[in-house]
């Protein structure tokens, strides 16, 4: 029986929107936050109007170059315990930024507004975020 090798994997592969993946080795994070339904919207509005507000008008090339390969991704279902599981994929991760969320909140909004927000942030959790550190691999 004769094996064939499977083709190699190409070492970076484009995104639909232009964007590059991972190649190789590199470090991916997957962020998982399972969200409280009774302020599911709440949750929303924050993402987009604190948030990514934040990032998208950073003068930051750090955040820029982070903001460019982060996915955010949206249930399409409730859980079975009544909460949602929303996802962001860092693919890749940028080595040697910070990924910190509070720092970031309080260099845009200034300390005590950043406080506030990480601190409305976490009221949204149903329970502990889930950070998942993954390397890409060449299949």
């Amino acid at each position: 029986c004769r094996q064939e090798t499977p083709p190699s994997a190409p070492e970076v592969a484009p995104a639909s929107d232009g964007q590059t993946r991972a190649k190789n080795g590199d470090e991916v994070w997957i962020i998982v936050t399972y969200v409280k339904d009774e302020i599911k919207s709440d949750f929303e509005k924050w993402v987009k109007d604190v948030l990514y507000a934040a990032l998208y008008k950073t003068t930051n090339p750090m955040k820029k170059d982070q903001l460019k390969v982060t996915r955010w991704l949206e249930p399409t279902q409730q859980n079975e315990d009544k909460t949602w599981t929303y996802v962001w994929i860092m693919d890749p991760v940028i080595p040697n930024t910070n990924y910190d969320i509070p720092t970031f909140l309080n260099q845009e909004y200034g300390e005590e507004k950043g406080k506030e927000h990480w601190a409305t942030y976490q009221t949204f959790w149903a329970k502990p975020v889930e950070a998942h550190v993954l390397k890409q691999s060449s299949l």
